[in-house]
């Protein structure tokens, strides 16, 4: 419980837990450029409860090398990065890039995080034109509860692809469906509603999410 009470007043886990829901659609209906940094990190702590089991769950898998060049997508404030990624790297590794397509969450981090051998960065994990400086630069991708925000995952994993090294490693965790996607489909029906459907997961349609 002590991980809840480090995120909120009290250790009160549905509030937290809807606050989460809330925000994540916050998040995604204002295409992330007007996000209330703030908000999100109250009500973004079961993310961070649900990376860190993660993480620690299948950790074992990842295989590492030294001085490697290690970038976090979708890092939002930095705290889930802080408290779940951060400790599962090597402590030789080269570079630490962490980004966002927040540039508030971007700033919050560059006035907040202290992480060693760290760059912070604003950038689409999904954009049609990938800088050159990235190609094959990476050696581990990492992409926590972030890529069911993003409106074309398709094309974020042809850029992961791109900007991973020969024999890097790629580590996302992402939920297939969310709890009020189901509302966010009927919204579409009423034309003066349909303009919140944007806010569905790009999954909810798929039969198959691996396609």
């Amino acid at each position: 419980m002590e991980f809840y009470q480090n995120c909120t007043d009290g250790p009160d886990i549905m509030k937290c837990e809807f606050i989460t829901k809330l925000v994540w659609h916050i998040r995604v209906f204002d295409i992330f450029s007007k996000m209330i940094t703030e908000l999100w990190i109250k009500g973004n702590c079961v993310t961070q409860m649900l990376s860190k089991e993660t993480l620690n769950k299948y950790r074992h898998l990842l295989k590492w090398k030294n001085n490697e060049t290690i970038l976090e997508f979708g890092a939002a404030h930095g705290n889930t990065s802080v408290k779940s990624v951060l400790p599962a790297l090597p402590k030789d590794y080269k570079e630490y890039i962490l980004s966002d397509i927040s540039p508030d969450m971007v700033n919050h981090m560059k006035n907040n995080l202290n992480i060693p051998r760290s760059k912070i960065i604003q950038h689409d994990i999904a954009t049609e034109r990938l800088q050159n400086e990235f190609t094959n630069k990476f050696d581990h991708i990492f992409g926590i509860h972030v890529m069911h925000m993003v409106p074309n995952p398709r094309q974020a994993f042809i850029n992961i692809n791109k900007m991973l090294k020969p024999g890097g490693q790629v580590f996302i965790s992402f939920a297939e469906r969310l709890p009020m996607d189901h509302a966010f489909h009927n919204l579409l029906k009423y034309p003066k509603w349909s303009r919140y459907g944007h806010m569905l997961t790009p999954h909810y349609y798929s039969v198959n999410v691996e396609e």
